[in-house]
Formats: structure tokens, sequence, C-alpha cells
């Protein structure tokens, strides 16, 4: 009997260590966007947002020079997949002798990001379609060592240039972009935007919100967005924002609680989640809302989606 039990914890052992072994590890990995969701044209300055995020269970140690650009090439290609020349400010910049660079050690969880003017990179003198591409250098750019990858960007570049006149498109994620947002904690973002709710402030209560996270739950929108150029994101993400605010879509997010109350708030470096007890006012009675809302943090903390749990209803004090 102990000689089988025995061997039934050598299986279970070896069927760990082989699971283990066959499932891989996340790692570091680097992600771009694009830092304005806007229409560009030749003129228009085009900056890209890199974010370093460690999604291992182990430390992430690199080296971060002052200039970014000797950690970083952008390569950018067009839509017939030729790749565009870097600009003559890149050829300067790298030709330096020194590299002022300082140690960073990335802890599990953590994100470092940083902003650079694609242009610095790439010469583009033309209008087009030009999907973009980061490798990032942890031990600077005469290393190719434990080199990473990003995600592809589209970016669209139309004729003439801003001086044109102002393009409707887009024009309500602009203006949300020109609020000034603070480092708020997650229970501070979600109070902000049930506050901004309650004085029908559209614009600040839609700051914190992640339209794109809140896009995947409705995958008529989400498969349109996906396959889409970044412009006609632009464009979807506003018709989405504009029904959300209608209410023709996730209408307990804007319902409008006569009070709240914020209950629990847990959160590490990139994930949180804040409980809130809501009430709602009707003629006689008042109903009782559990909501618990999920953030991500990126530059700041960003609603993502949240889940709702009717409590019960009591007669209006």
């Amino acid at each position: 009997m102990i000689h089988r039990i025995h061997n039934f914890f050598y299986i279970l052992l070896f069927g760990l260590c082989f699971i283990s072994s066959i499932m891989p590890e996340e790692e570091t990995q680097v992600h771009i966007r694009l830092y304005n969701k806007t229409i560009y044209f030749l003129d228009s300055p085009i900056l890209i947002r890199i974010d370093i995020n460690n999604d291992s269970s182990r430390p992430y140690p690199f080296k971060l020079a002052d200039k970014k650009i000797f950690n970083i090439i952008m390569k950018t290609y067009t839509e017939n997949n030729q790749e565009l020349p870097v600009s003559r400010d890149f050829i300067i910049q790298r030709s330096a002798q020194h590299i002022y660079f300082r140690e960073v050690l990335l802890e599990p969880g953590e994100t470092i990001s940083f902003t650079e003017e694609l242009r610095k990179y790439i010469s583009i003198t033309s209008p087009g379609i030009y999907t973009v591409q980061v490798s990032f250098f942890p031990e600077l750019y005469q290393s190719s060592k434990n080199l990473l990858i990003s995600n592809t960007l589209q970016i669209v570049i139309r004729p003439g240039n801003t001086e044109i006149g102002p393009v409707k498109q887009g024009n309500d994620l602009r203006r949300i972009q020109t609020l000034n947002k603070e480092e708020f904690s997650p229970d501070q973002v979600v109070s902000y935007m049930i506050h901004a709710r309650q004085n029908n402030d559209w614009d600040r209560f839609f700051l914190y919100i992640d339209l794109e996270s809140f896009l995947k739950g409705h995958i008529t929108f989400w498969r349109q967005y996906q396959w889409s150029s970044e412009e006609k994101r632009i464009s979807i993400l506003d018709t989405f924002k504009k029904k959300l605010q209608s209410g023709n879509i996730d209408t307990n997010i804007i319902m409008i609680p006569s009070s709240f109350r914020v209950l629990k708030t847990d959160f590490g470096p990139r994930d949180g989640q804040v409980l809130v007890e809501e009430i709602f006012d009707y003629q006689q009675y008042q109903e009782i809302k559990h909501y618990t809302y999920y953030l991500r943090r990126r530059d700041y903390w960003y609603i993502s989606g949240y889940n709702v749990a009717n409590i019960g209803s009591r007669k209006k004090p």
C-alpha cells in the first residue's frame, strides 16, 4: 500500500514537472501605439508610445539610454512592403561617440514607457498607409542579444497639411485628450467617473474609460475595429462612444446614482479592481447595486470593464 502511494506521488510530481516544462512562461514584451488618436498629414508630428512590459516572473535587467535612439529602431513599410529609409537625424545621432545610459531593473508586473517621434527615425515624404514595428535592444543597439520585437501599428498619412483646416472626424476623442489627467488611484478614477456622470459632464466621464477594452465586449464593433486602418478606428471609437452615451449599449455604465460609496479597492502594479455600492432613486423606492470596476494601468489608471450585481431594493427614506 505504501509502495503504491509512493508511486502515485512520483507520477504526480513527474506530471507537474512535465506540465510546467511545456507551458511557456510569459516574457517581457514591447507594445507600441499611437500617442494621439488623430488624423495625420504630411507635416503632422507622429508620436509613438512605447511600453516595455515585464510579464514574466523574474526581474528584467536592461540598459536604457538617455536618447532612446540607441535602444530602438522603427522599421516602417509601405503597402507594397517596401521599407522606408532612415532619416538624416537618425544617422547623425547614431554617429555619436558617447552613449549615456542607466541600468534598469524592471520587476515582474511593472511597465516602463516613453514616447518617440516617428520622423526622428524614418524619412516619410509621401502620403499613404504605413506599417510600423519597433525593435528594442536591451543591451543598446550595438548588441542584438535578447532583442525584443513589438506588435505592428498601421498609420494613415493623408496628403496636404494641418493648416488646411480642422478635421471633423474624431474631434470628440481629441477634445477628451485635451483635458488634464491626474495621477489618481483606482478608487479615485472610479469616483471621478461617477461624479462626472452625476453632473452630465460627458467629456470627463470618458476621460479615464478605455474605450478599446469596452469595444471588445461587442463583437460586431470589435471585428470591424480589428481589420480597420488607424483613421477608420478613430471613427469606430467615436461611433461606439456616442452609442454608449445615448444608452443604446451598456446601459448600466451610464445610469446616474443618487449616491455611492467605495466598499473595497485592490490593485497591483498594472491591474486594479474597485467595488462600489451605488444607490438609484425611483419614485417610491431605492435600488441598491454593487458595481465591480476593473482597471488597467498604462500612463494612468483606466477603467477597462465592469460588472454589476443587484443587491435589492428598499423604501425611500
